[in-house]
């Protein structure tokens, strides 16, 4: 699973999975629906939505990637200080697309951006755990 700094899920994103796949007609479809989901400010050419995931060498629409707490690490839920203020500002964001898309996508293509885009706090939150056990592990049993 390739996660982003904001933790959507890039690898699983229908922008990402249209721009590999080099499809145009999917990725036009998606420009004019996103304008209509409010996620752009106007309908945006096929190349102006390509995407190949995030990075913190990326605009962010969240201003994430200029964090200095991401040195070393790839996504916010590895960071020490998750989940900050910036971060919960992010989560805000989420919940109220969440509740956009719940209300004008249909039932099956609401599921997945519910867990390719809303689901940034749960997914962080297990990417924190997941460090944590790993540091106690290493910490527990030094020569694993």
């Amino acid at each position: 699973m390739i996660l982003s700094i904001c933790g959507d899920i890039c690898s699983e994103c229908p922008r990402y999975l249209a721009t590999l796949a080099n499809n145009e007609e999917e990725l036009t479809r998606l420009a004019k629906q996103w304008f209509q989901l409010g996620f752009h400010d106007r309908e945006v050419t096929p190349e102006e939505i390509k995407c190949t995931g995030c990075s913190k060498q990326k605009p962010c629409s969240y201003n994430l990637n200029s964090c200095i707490h991401l040195e070393g690490i790839s996504n916010c839920g590895e960071c020490n200080l998750f989940a900050c203020e910036k971060l919960e500002t992010v989560f805000e964001k989420s919940r109220q697309g969440d509740e956009k898309c719940k209300a004008i996508l249909p039932a099956e293509e609401y599921a997945r951006f519910k867990r390719v885009f809303f689901m940034k706090k749960e997914l962080l939150t297990n990417r924190k755990k997941e460090k944590e056990n790993r540091k106690k592990i290493k910490h527990d049993f030094p020569n694993v």
